[in-house]
């Protein structure tokens, strides 16, 4: 099973090169989504297993998985991240960019 490492800037980032896909982050929806726009086909479903560290210096994990949907991807994210979202879209962001992601393809 590929296994790698990512950081996420906030406005932009890259999967690895065995799946490549640039996007952007558009915005947090209000059923607490993040939704990114590709330009690249990905996988129908690609479960991602999230560790961030948060705010409190606690070690956060989340289970996000992408669902393909033309240019837009929704990602699901963890009740931290939504917080965040609501509160601070700016925080939200940046605990996004230092996001290690190890994907997992189903």
């Amino acid at each position: 099973m590929p296994s790698n490492q990512l950081t996420l800037n906030p406005t932009t980032g890259s999967l690895p090169s065995y799946e490549k896909m640039d996007f952007k982050v558009v915005k947090f929806s209000a059923d607490s989504h993040l939704i990114l726009q590709s330009t690249h086909v990905l996988q129908p479903e690609v479960e991602v297993t999230v560790l961030a560290l948060g705010a409190d210096k606690a070690l956060l994990t989340m289970n996000i998985t992408f669902k393909q949907g033309s240019l837009l991807y929704q990602l699901t994210i963890g009740t931290y991240l939504r917080y965040m979202a609501k509160k601070h879209m700016e925080d939200a962001l940046m605990i996004l960019s230092s996001i290690k992601q190890n994907l997992k393809f189903k």
